[in-house]
């Protein structure tokens, strides 16, 4: 049994997983007076897979859960500040992070080896950890198993909504559940490895072997997270965590579980993520359309996420669809400088169900049907390069003159 939600529109607040405790208090960090210090705690201790950002240039608070990460397998509590990146900024960021650690353990009587941490706002501002310090005694007093909301209002930058979803599943008598949190809007072209920031928290109440929580979690962000672009900038503070409790008392999934059971975690871990994935391109700063581009008949998938990355992060592409003007041109354009192989007597493109190139040539579609299409909010691009068997969706969004505004002023 898996149950979906939609996540089509935002919600305040998503079930929360058994043994799991959840606040968003303001501290100061933001001159708005907005919140900005998110708190989750677990009851029970969690085994906790992350992804990170690939960019070389990487915040105080991602080195510090690194480093957390490699000298522990089990953790308690995830602290996530906003407003303030604490990225590049040297020794002093790297004191602060391990300062208000140190401070939150003290507060909850935990090891420090037992907290993650997770920042995002503006670069190259010195964390003052006298505020977030002086909120740290609120955040642990508002905790709640009620609601979820002012967590996901916390974590916010310049999104203009919260992003979560959840799925329930049952794995032999036990039912649990799977809760996503996110938030992301613009600087947002992640590559997330063990190989305006996104950041998701994904928390369950199942119980999971951490060897492959790790390879779930990998497999889920390759087709969600790490298959959107909202700018094709990539952020210093990207980070994904994913922990796993077990308060749902089923018998721990592991690679030797029954197929059943493997395949219905990983699919709706998977259909989290998707879903907070999508929210963020909706959300993307000043964007009016999601883009769902689907590359088929390529070579193999590596070449499929290739040519709709690169039509997805496209400003000419990008640009006509703001202006909702097809000029078909522009995407085979950018198929081509996708760099590989291609027979361009073979492609052909379909926007929503209506064929506008065939063999590489502007085919003869209805253009009155076309107009409509480019005036939806929700566009579905299909690509056929007609090489291979292999596929990749890839969801992206147009550029309009109010992404210009908000980042040529966005100081705050």
């Amino acid at each position: 049994m898996i149950i979906k939600t939609q996540p089509n529109k935002p919600i305040k607040s998503m079930p929360i997983p058994k043994g799991y405790l959840l606040s968003g208090i303001s501290c100061g960090i933001k001159t708005s007076g907005k919140k900005d210090l998110a708190l989750l705690v677990s009851q029970s201790v969690a085994k906790v897979a992350a992804m990170f950002t690939s960019n070389k240039v990487v915040a105080a608070p991602v080195i510090c859960s690194q480093q957390q990460l490699k000298n522990n397998q089990d953790f308690s509590v995830v602290l996530i500040n906003s407003g303030n990146a604490n990225a590049c900024t040297g020794k002093l960021g790297l004191e602060a992070t391990q300062k208000i650690i140190s401070s939150l353990a003290k507060k909850l009587c935990l090891e420090a080896n037992k907290i993650l941490i997770a920042s995002t706002g503006i670069i190259g501002k010195q964390l003052e950890v006298k505020k977030v310090a002086s909120g740290l005694d609120l955040a642990i007093n508002k905790l709640t198993n009620k609601s979820t909301k002012n967590f996901a209002e916390a974590i916010l930058t310049t999104d203009r909504f919260t992003k979560q979803t959840y799925q329930k599943i049952k794995i032999g008598n036990c039912i649990g559940t799977i809760t996503g949190i996110a938030k992301g809007a613009g600087m947002i072209s992640p590559s997330l490895i063990p190989h305006a920031t996104m950041i998701a928290i994904i928390f369950t109440d199942l119980a999971v072997d951490l060897d492959f929580l790790n390879q779930s979690l990998e497999k889920a962000v390759e087709v969600s997270f790490n298959s959107i672009s909202v700018d094709g900038d990539m952020s210093t503070n990207d980070t994904v965590f994913l922990l796993a409790n077990g308060r749902a008392s089923n018998l721990p999934i592991s690679k030797n579980s029954a197929y059943g059971y493997r395949q219905k975690f990983q699919m709706a871990l998977k259909n989290v993520c998707v879903d907070l994935a999508k929210l963020m391109v909706k959300d993307g700063e000043g964007a009016t359309k999601v883009v769902c581009y689907t590359v088929e008949g390529a070579k193999n998938n590596h070449q499929a996420k290739q040519v709709a990355k690169q039509v997805a992060n496209s400003l000419l592409v990008k640009t006509a669809l703001f202006g909702k003007d097809l000029n078909w041109g522009r995407f085979m354009a950018a198929i081509g400088a996708s760099g590989i192989e291609l027979d361009l007597n073979k492609i052909s493109i379909h926007l929503d169900n209506e064929l506008i190139v065939d063999c590489g040539c502007q085919s003869s579609y209805d253009v009155k049907k076309v107009n409509k299409i480019m005036k939806q909010e929700e566009i579905t691009v299909k690509i056929n390069l007609n090489l291979g068997d292999s596929k990749w969706r890839f969801f992206g969004c147009d550029l309009s003159y109010d992404y210009l505004k908000l980042n040529s002023q966005y100081h705050s």
